[in-house]
């Protein structure tokens, strides 16, 4: 990143996410911006630990990659541009956008296939609902397409994955915006934020480090006492259901040797 080196950046642990001004944001980026985006070895494999903080903590699930400006966790990101491209495939949309940042954004999401109904009029034979221009996001978001194309000024928020080597939107929402001013808003936006936020690395205090690091330990050995009382529970109970069945057992051994 243009104005810090990268090796002097404080990069903290996941358990610290949560507090940073990034994290559980859909951060504003233009498409350029969105390329310069850097994964970071070490980071590639902690989804399943983010996604337990965010359980614990109560904050929303994690998305689908995590990036890095400076030293800021990013995994959701919005930006606003015309559509310059639009592809229906058969099994996903595909689109692209233009910020005039220099760079266009593909930005993709799965098809959502079209459901299939009898039809009475071929003797029961299924026939295909008319297929209306759907899309739903891994996170179960539908978007409908109807209304968008090429020329449409458009905000898209989502994730970001890499394919091929290239950094790619998943969408999650779409909105098609109707006035020119509402760009202009976003544009103003997401200055304030990068002067305010993204122009500096995010620092975090020993304090509040430590104060994370307990608030986690503290859910953990909760849910680690529920779920050793729940293993006591199902071992009792499986030990009584075996004693009450041997005990059943003898009762007709005995009923047979009287009889």
């Amino acid at each position: 990143m243009p104005g810090h080196n990268t090796a002097t950046l404080t990069f903290y642990p996941a358990y610290c996410f949560p507090s940073s001004p990034t994290y559980n944001k859909w951060v504003k980026l233009t498409a350029a911006g969105v390329r310069c985006l850097r994964e970071r070895r070490g980071f590639e494999g902690i989804k399943l630990l983010i996604a337990f903080i965010c359980i614990v903590l109560q904050l929303t699930a994690p998305g689908q990659n995590l990036f890095f400006h400076l030293n800021h966790p990013i995994q959701w990101v919005q930006v606003t541009g015309i559509v310059v491209g639009f592809e229906h495939l058969s099994h996903l949309w595909r689109f692209y956008i233009d910020d005039g940042s220099g760079h266009l954004l593909e930005i993709v999401m799965p098809r959502e296939q079209p459901p299939a109904l009898p039809d009475a009029k071929s003797g029961g034979a299924v026939r295909l609902v008319t297929e209306r221009r759907l899309g739903r996001s891994d996170l179960g978001n539908q978007v409908d397409f109807d209304g968008f194309d090429i020329g449409s000024l458009v905000k898209a928020k989502g994730g970001i994955k890499v394919f091929r080597g290239e950094k790619q939107m998943t969408l999650e929402r779409l909105f098609v915006l109707a006035d020119s001013q509402l760009e202009v808003h976003f544009w103003f936006e997401l200055a304030v934020f990068h002067q305010s936020v993204l122009s500096c690395p995010w620092i975090l205090s020993a304090a509040e480090q430590r104060r994370l690091k307990e608030e986690v330990g503290i859910i953990t050995r909760r849910l680690e006492d529920r779920r050793a009382k729940k293993n006591a529970r199902e071992l009792k109970s499986h030990a009584e259901g075996s004693r009450s069945k041997l005990l059943k057992q003898q009762n007709n051994g005995l009923s047979r040797l009287a009889s």
